[in-house]
């Protein structure tokens, strides 16, 4: 029953650690989503400048 109730144990510990790691990770993917968009469209922007003044 000992050795049942650690790997319980051990089995909730690592889901609270999957379930902290994968928050983080969602964080850091919407951060860097928004950062790509926004060097996307900063590179867009000036590619359209270079295009208008050629």
């Amino acid at each position: 029953m000992e050795c049942h109730q650690r790997g319980w144990l051990v089995y909730t510990r690592l889901k609270g650690d999957f379930l902290v790691v994968s928050y983080v990770a969602a964080q850091y993917a919407i951060l860097f989503a928004v950062l790509l968009v926004l060097l996307w469209f900063v590179l867009s922007v000036d590619v359209s400048d270079c295009y208008g003044s050629s």
